[in-house]
C-alpha cells in the first residue's frame, strides 16, 4: 500500500537512464512508460498516481495530478509541526487478484450509463457530480456500481478541497476529508479491512491527529495519519500495540508504524568511486 512497484519501476528506469545516459525523457513521460509497464506486464490496470509521486515528487511538497491533461501541481506542505505517520496493518494484498480490475469495470459501467442517459459529453467520472449520478442510480441497475461511482466523484471534490486547506494550514479540516475519505473507502469502495478500519479508528481517538485514512489499492496495506509532530511518538505507540485478539485471534503480526516527511522522487545519488590505477 505504499507504491512500492511503482517506486521499483521508477528508481530502475532512472537507473537504465544514467545508465545508457539517455537524454530527453521527462518526470512524465518516465511515469507513463512505467505505469505501461505494469499494465502490460503485470496485468493489472493501475492508474498514474503511483507512478507520478515516485517520479516527479517535490520535497516538502504533496502533488495534485490531472489524469487528464497528465500534469502535476507541487503543493507545499512544510510545517515543521505537522508530520506524517505510516502505519503498516501488516496485512497482505493482491492488485492482481480481481477486485481491482473489477471496480475499473465498474467505474466505466457507469459512466456508460451517465452517457446514455442525457449525458454523452462525459468521458470519465470527473465529469460528473453526484445529482448527475443520482439522476440515473435506476438506470444502473446496480446499487454496487453506484456506490463505486459515488466514491469516485466525491473523492475527486475532496481531493480539491484538501489542496486549499492545506495550502492555508488549515490541517484540522484537511484531517476531517482523510477521515471522510476513508468512510468512502470502506463503504462506498470497499476496498477496506478490518485491520485498517481498526487503525483508522485508534487514531482518531488518539490526541493531536487530524485525521487518517488508509492508502494505496486497498485490501491491505497501510494508513497514513495527520498527526502534530508533538503528539506523533505516542500515536505510534498506540498503533503498534496490536490489534484486540478478542475480535481479530491471536495469529496477526502487530502494525509497524515509522514517521516520515516528503521527499523527492527518484533521482541519481553519485557516490565517490576510487578510480583503478593504471
Amino acid at each position: 500500500g505504499l507504491s512500492s512497484s511503482a517506486a521499483l519501476e521508477v528508481s530502475f528506469a532512472t537507473f537504465l537512464e544514467s545508465l545508457f545516459e539517455i537524454e530527453g525523457v521527462s518526470a512524465i513521460q518516465k511515469a507513463l512508460l512505467c505505469q505501461a509497464a505494469e499494465h502490460e506486464y503485470c496485468n493489472v490496470p493501475c492508474g498514474i498516481m503511483d507512478q507520478f509521486i515516485s517520479s516527479c515528487g517535490k520535497k516538502d511538497c504533496a502533488l495534485l495530478i490531472d489524469c487528464r491533461t497528465k500534469e502535476p501541481t507541487a503543493v507545499a506542505f512544510q510545517d515543521p509541526d505537522v508530520v506524517i505517520v505510516v502505519c503498516n496493518s501488516n496485512v497482505k494484498h493482491e492488485l492482481n487478484g480481481g477486485e481491482y480490475k473489477e471496480r475499473v469495470q465498474q467505474c466505466q459501467a457507469a459512466v456508460k450509463a451517465l452517457q446514455t442517459h442525457g449525458h454523452s459529453h462525459m468521458t470519465h467520472l470527473r465529469d460528473a457530480t453526484v445529482p448527475e449520478l443520482d439522476s440515473v442510480r435506476e438506470a444502473l441497475g446496480d446499487d454496487v456500481v453506484y456506490r463505486r461511482a459515488r466514491h469516485v466523484i466525491t473523492e475527486d471534490e475532496r481531493t480539491v478541497a484538501a489542496v486549499d486547506l492545506i495550502r492555508a494550514r488549515q490541517y484540522a479540516e484537511a484531517g476531517k476529508l482523510m477521515f471522510e475519505s476513508h468512510e468512502s473507502l470502506r463503504d462506498d469502495y470497499e476496498v477496506s479491512t478490518p485491520e485498517l478500519d481498526h487503525l483508522v479508528q485508534t487514531a482518531r481517538g488518539c490526541e493531536g491527529v487530524f485525521g487518517a485514512r488508509m492508502t494505496g489499492g486497498g485490501f491491505g496495506g497501510c494508513i497514513v495519519a495527520l498527526v502534530q509532530q508533538e503528539h506523533a511518538q505516542k500515536l505510534m505507540q498506540t498503533l503498534d500495540a496490536g490489534y484486540p485478539a478478542e475480535k481479530f485471534g491471536k495469529d496477526l503480526p502487530n502494525p509497524a508504524s515509522f514517521l516520515t516527511r516528503i521527499g523527492d522522487g527518484a533521482s541519481v545519488v553519485q557516490i565517490g568511486i576510487p578510480t583503478p590505477a593504471a
